[in-house]
């Protein structure tokens, strides 16, 4: 808790389309999880 993320989304081409930052435990953001940024949103990946 209280960690930093940061999570950028990038097309095929390697441009940027979005970038999200946020605290663990801020945002919806848990501890010991895996997110993928899609559609600009924070989204946990599943094994």
């Amino acid at each position: 808790m209280g960690s930093a993320i940061y999570l950028a989304e990038r097309d095929d081409s390697g441009e940027f389309l979005a970038v999200f930052a946020s605290r663990v435990g801020d945002n919806g953001i848990k501890p010991d999880t895996w997110y993928t940024l899609k559609d600009g949103k924070p989204v946990a990946v599943s094994e």
